[in-house]
């Protein structure tokens, strides 16, 4: 017979989840500051997977009725797939305007055009959208290319780490930062989070501090 998990453990493990997330990201952001660009996306990447078990974990526990469980092999079976978990830890979805609606966009603000400008913005979070889970699975085949030297099958050529830009990391770090401090203000005023935090024995996190080591990190190479 396989245990269950009630909400109070969910509620744990989303604790757990949301201050690994951190951890990793002041990880991927130190490294950073030594240039070392591939360990610091993989890193990042591996935040943002942490930040969406935390989102997932929380889901759950809203869902769950009151001294409700589930098995607990099923529920950890269903936290496996990579891409579940970094789709829902990705908030900021990029979606670049094309060169027509950012010419209707600048007209529109210079006409005060608001009706134009709620549809652009509509259509921009529905591509969004659609490219939500093509992103996810984008990112984690950039965290395998940051992780191994492979060989590319259609090419010939090796993959290698060092590929990796020092771009391409600090933008992601600066995107996860921003996730990150976004779950943590929506969960400043969630009594079960604040209850969870407490049982567990650890501070509930601090948005200031937290930031403020993620982008002093992230200066450290310019000094």
């Amino acid at each position: 017979m396989n245990a269950l998990v009630d909400r109070e453990s969910l509620a744990l493990g989303a604790c757990y989840a949301l201050v690994h997330a951190q951890n990793l990201l002041d990880d991927a952001a130190s490294l950073y500051s030594r240039k070392r660009a591939s360990g610091a996306l993989h890193l990042a990447v591996m935040a943002r997977e942490e930040l969406g078990r935390f989102i997932l974990l929380g889901r759950r526990y809203s869902e769950l009725p009151t001294g409700g469980s589930v098995d607990a092999r099923e529920f950890a079976r269903s936290l496996q797939p990579h891409k579940v978990k970094l789709q829902a830890g990705q908030s900021a979805v990029p979606v670049p305007m094309t060169s027509e609606q950012l010419a209707e966009w600048t007209a529109a603000i210079q006409n005060n055009d608001e009706s134009k400008l709620a549809a652009i913005s509509a259509d921009v979070r529905s591509r969004a959208e659609k490219l939500r889970p093509h992103q996810a699975a984008e990112w984690h085949q950039r965290r395998l290319k940051a992780q191994y030297v492979d060989l590319d099958p259609q090419t010939g050529l090796w993959s290698k780490p060092s590929d990796v830009s020092m771009l391409d990391a600090e933008s992601l770090i600066r995107t996860v930062v921003a996730e990150i401090a976004n779950a943590l203000i929506t969960s400043q005023g969630v009594a079960w989070i604040h209850s969870a935090f407490e049982r567990a024995g650890i501070a509930f996190p601090r948005m200031g501090p937290f930031t403020h080591q993620i982008y002093g990190q992230l200066a450290a190479p310019d000094a």
